[in-house]
């Protein structure tokens, strides 16, 4: 076929294609303007199975409606394995994107004094964050060690969420460990 030959009309779109075109630009403005805007909540609980929290499962035995509000609002994530069967190679796991098994610690971490598990140069999930414009901060157990300095080269330390507790044999309920939930509470509300 000859394409000299073919009466070809101009073309002219719809009004339906046209508000599709129109839409979709929005569609996606919003969308990239409200990618930057995401607030991230990380919840890691140690011996916290899958079935637990109320919003994977109505028969859960423990009632979690603060949960299972912050997963109707936001995204839930449904296929996640655990790094290791213990909380420090896990914690390490998820702070850097490495495999449990490169740490080369199978252990858990006790006391607080020691060396932090992630070296200085390792690139970590908060920092990763902190590029991309977050402000990001650890509420709750870390055991990954304690001499760990923060962007300033200034000693990561925090304060005694439970300053009164006086448990015969735990070494990790120190100044260095916790923060208060009132600092929490106060650092969460004073970021934009």
């Amino acid at each position: 076929m000859n394409i000299l030959s073919l009466n070809l009309r101009p073309f002219v779109p719809s009004r339906f294609a046209i508000f599709i075109l129109i839409f979709s630009f929005f569609n996606g403005v919003v969308f990239a303007s409200s990618a930057n805007t995401l607030n991230i909540l990380f919840i890691y609980a140690d011996d916290l199975g899958y079935g637990d929290v109320s919003c994977y499962n109505s028969e859960s035995k423990v009632s979690t409606p603060n949960i299972d509000q912050l997963a109707r609002d936001g995204i839930r994530f449904t296929d996640a394995h655990s790094p290791s069967t213990v909380c420090t190679p896990s914690r390490y796991s998820v702070m850097t994107g490495r495999m449990a098994f490169r740490l080369n610690y199978a252990g858990v971490f006790t006391g607080v004094q020691g060396p932090c598990l992630i070296t200085e140069d390792r690139l970590t999930l908060p920092q990763m964050l902190q590029e991309s414009g977050y402000t990001t901060a650890l509420f709750g157990k870390w055991h990954i060690g304690m001499t760990f300095s923060d962007a300033n080269g200034d000693p990561v330390s925090g304060e005694n969420y439970n300053k009164d507790a006086n448990i015969p044999g735990l070494s990790d309920l120190t100044h260095t460990n916790y923060y208060t939930s009132q600092q929490a509470v106060a650092m969460v509300q004073s970021v934009d």
